[in-house]
């Protein structure tokens, strides 16, 4: 349920990129009706923690945790994580372009030794070659899980838009 975007959100939250609140507060708006421990343990923050987040979401009027946390209402600054998600695949891109350069560059080393018979030479480029592709797959495949995230966050945001009119 949503899982790899909470993974990738706690992971912002530990590198300081994104806040706790911002992070919990989308977590209870897509996952309503949650207490305290079921919340502790889907995001992996102790009871405390969230709390603690609770406690200042609701002094600024931004959720309800009488009977169990609910958001109140959805402003746009809640939606900066969606922002951050676009800049983050924009990063991605950078870096699948600058790889398939190095990729190119090493391939042609590779072909270069190989036709002065400098077979250990070859062989050491072609092993970077191989393990560049495999740096590309793998930022390849965190850009789709990325874009999927967007796309979600997108239709949370539209949805949420809908039923607060």
């Amino acid at each position: 349920m949503g899982s790899t975007f909470y993974l990738e959100a706690v992971l912002k939250v530990n590198r300081g990129r994104v806040s706790k609140s911002s992070v919990l507060l989308q977590f209870i708006s897509r996952n309503p009706g949650l207490g305290v421990e079921e919340i502790s343990k889907m995001l992996g923050w102790t009871p405390r923690s969230v709390k603690m987040v609770l406690s200042k979401l609701e002094k600024s009027g931004r959720v309800s945790t009488r009977f169990f946390p609910t958001v109140l209402h959805v402003d746009e600054g809640c939606w900066e994580v969606e922002k951050e998600v676009s800049n983050e695949r924009e990063k991605l891109e950078k870096i699948i372009l600058k790889l398939r350069e190095r990729d190119r560059e090493t391939f042609e080393k590779c072909v270069k030794a190989k036709m002065l018979r400098e077979d250990k030479l070859a062989t050491l480029y072609a092993s970077q070659c191989a393990e560049i592709r495999r740096l590309i797959r793998a930022v390849v495949a965190s850009q789709v899980v990325l874009t999927r995230i967007g796309v979600a966050l997108e239709s949370l945001r539209l949805s949420l838009g809908r039923k607060l009119l």
